[in-house]
C-alpha cells in the first residue's frame, strides 16, 4: 500500500523542507555572487531570462503534475496510472517545445542576446520538466521534505559544473549545461521516493486528472508568468543588465519565504487527504499563516536601512542599483508569504478554478501597471506594480476563503507580534547605521548582526508560543 500525506508529520516535513531550502538558497546565493562577478549584469541577466522563459513554458508540465499530486494525495489506488500519465505528458510535450523554440530562434536569440539561446531554452525545459513531474509525485505522498532535499541536491550538484564551464569559457551556456547536469544527478532521489511502476492510464484516470489539471495548468501558467513578468519586461523594455539587477534583489529575498513556501507545499497535500477522508481541515491553514512571515518581516525592515550596502558589499558597485529594488521586493515578500498558504489551501479543497481566476486578474494588472510604470519610473516601476498586484491576489484569496470556504482568522496574533518585533529591530538598528567604524564592510556586518539579534530577542520576548517552540527543540 502506498503512503499518503497523513502518514507524515506536518512539523517534521515543514522543518525538513525549510532546512533543505535554506541549504539550497545558501549555495544559490554563493553561486549568484560568483556568476554575477564573472559574467557581469548583462550575462547574468541573460541566463535568468532563459530560465524565466523556461519556467513559463514548463508550467504546462507543472500544472499537469499538480493534478497528479492532488489525485495521489486522495489515496485513490491509481498511483501507477497517474505516474504513467505524467510520463506520457513529458514524452509528448518535449518535442513540441523544441520545435516551437527552433521556429522562433531568431527573435529568441535577439531578445536573450545569446547565440543559440533557443536551444538553451528547449534543453532547460526538457530537464526541468522531468524533475518537476517526479517532484510533484513525491510531494503527493506527503514527502515535501524529500522533494525539497532533491531540489537542494540539484543546486549543489550543478554548482561545480557551472563554475568549471564558465572558467573554461562557455559563458551563459556553461550555466545552462551545469544546471542540466545537476538535474541528472538529483533526479534518481525523486525516482526512489516518488516513483511507482507506471501503467497505461485508463480513460477515467485521464478524465479525473484533466478535471483538476485544466485549471491547474492555466493557474500555474498564469502564476509563473506573473512571477517572472518583471524580469521579462525589464529585458524587453530596458536591458538584460537591468534584468540582472532585478534578479540579484529577487534572490537576496528568497530566504524570506522559506517557511511559507515549505508549509504551503505540505498544506495542499494535507488538506486534500483530510478532506478526502471526511476529516476536519480548516484549522490547518491558520497555524501556518501565524508563522509564514516570520522571516519576510525582518528582511523588509532591515532592507530599509542597509539594502544597498549589503548588495554593494556582496556583488560590487555595478550592482548598486539593485538596492532600491530589494526594498520593494522585501515588502512584496511579506504579502506573498501570506498568500502562498491560502493558494495551496484553495487548491487542496479542489478549487483550482478560483486560483486561476485570481491569477488571471493579478497578471493582467501586473502587466498593465508594469509597462506603464517602467516607462514612467524605470526599473523600480515594475516592483511597485508587483506589490500592488500581489495585494490584489491576497485580498481576493481572503475574500474567497472567508465568504465561501469558512475561514475566519487571517492576520493572526503571531503575525502581529512579528511585525512589532520588526519595528523594534528597526529602532535598534537605525542608530548603528549612523556610526562609522573601520570601513564599509565592518559597518554593514555590524548592522546586519545587530538586526538579527534585536529581532530574535524582541520576538522571543513578545511571543510565548515562539519561546516554547524554540526552547523545546534547543537543549539548554
Amino acid at each position: 500500500m502506498s503512503p499518503d500525506a497523513t502518514d507524515t508529520t506536518a512539523t517534521r516535513e515543514v522543518v525538513s523542507s525549510s532546512i533543505a531550502k535554506v541549504v539550497k538558497i545558501a549555495i544559490a546565493f554563493a553561486g549568484s555572487i560568483l556568476f554575477a562577478r564573472l559574467l557581469g549584469p548583462a550575462g547574468y541577466g541573460s541566463f535568468y531570462l532563459i530560465l524565466s522563459i523556461t519556467e513559463i513554458l514548463d508550467r504546462l508540465i507543472k500544472g499537469w503534475g499538480e493534478a497528479g499530486k492532488k489525485r495521489i494525495s486522495e489515496v485513490t489506488g491509481e498511483a501507477d496510472q497517474i505516474t504513467g500519465a505524467m510520463i506520457l505528458s513529458w514524452i509528448v510535450l518535449v518535442p513540441i517545445v523544441f520545435g516551437l523554440t527552433y521556429g522562433f530562434r531568431t527573435p529568441l536569440d535577439g531578445f536573450l542576446e545569446v547565440e543559440n539561446g533557443w536551444l538553451y531554452v528547449a534543453l532547460s525545459f526538457a530537464m526541468i520538466s522531468a524533475f518537476i513531474l517526479f517532484e510533484g509525485l513525491t510531494e503527493g505522498f506527503g514527502r515535501v521534505g524529500t522533494a525539497s532535499w532533491a531540489s537542494t541536491l540539484q543546486e549543489w550538484a550543478a554548482f561545480p559544473f557551472q563554475i568549471g564551464l564558465i572558467l573554461l569559457g562557455f559563458g551563459v551556456a556553461g550555466l545552462v549545461y551545469g544546471y542540466a547536469a545537476g538535474i541528472v544527478i538529483a533526479l534518481p532521489m525523486l525516482l526512489y521516493y516518488g516513483y511507482t511502476t507506471p501503467a497505461l492510464p485508463r480513460l477515467e484516470t485521464i478524465r479525473s486528472l484533466w478535471e483538476y489539471g485544466r485549471f491547474s495548468i492555466a493557474n500555474k501558467l498564469l502564476g509563473r508568468t506573473y512571477a517572472r513578468i518583471d524580469i521579462l519586461l525589464l529585458g524587453l523594455l530596458v536591458t538584460p543588465a537591468a534584468a540582472g539587477h532585478y534578479e540579484i534583489a529577487y534572490r537576496i529575498g528568497l530566504t524570506a519565504t522559506i517557511v511559507s513556501s515549505s508549509a504551503a507545499l505540505f498544506l495542499m497535500a494535507r488538506v486534500s487527504t483530510l478532506r478526502s477522508k471526511g476529516e476536519e481541515y480548516a484549522q490547518e491553514v491558520t497555524g501556518i499563516l501565524s508563522y509564514a512571515s516570520i522571516l519576510s518581516i525582518p528582511l523588509f525592515f532591515g532592507s530599509l536601512l542597509v539594502a544597498e550596502d549589503v548588495i554593494v558589499l556582496v556583488y560590487g558597485e555595478e550592482f548598486a542599483p539593485a538596492g532600491v529594488l530589494l526594498i520593494g521586493l522585501a515588502l512584496y515578500r511579506i504579502v506573498v508569504s501570506q498568500s502562498q498558504p491560502l493558494i495551496e489551501y484553495v487548491n487542496g479543497i479542489d478549487r483550482p478554478d478560483v486560483n486561476m481566476r485570481i491569477s488571471a486578474a493579478t497578471l493582467g494588472l501586473n502587466v498593465v501597471l508594469g509597462v506603464t510604470l517602467i516607462l514612467a519610473l524605470g526599473p523600480i516601476g515594475v516592483v511597485i506594480s508587483t506589490i500592488t498586484s500581489e495585494l490584489l491576489r491576497y485580498l481576493s484569496l481572503v475574500y474567497y476563503a472567508k465568504t465561501y470556504f469558512g475561514l475566519e482568522t487571517f492576520i493572526t496574533r503571531e503575525f502581529r507580534r512579528q511585525f512589532v518585533a520588526g519595528v523594534i529591530m528597526l529602532a535598534v538598528v537605525y542608530p548603528v547605521t549612523r556610526v562609522h567604524l573601520v570601513g564599509h564592510t565592518v559597518d554593514t556586518v555590524l548592522a546586519v548582526t545587530t538586526g538579527v539579534v534585536a529581532y530574535t530577542g524582541a520576538l522571543l520576548a513578545l511571543s510565548e508560543p515562539t519561546r516554547r517552540a524554540v526552547f523545546e527543540r534547543v537543549p539548554v
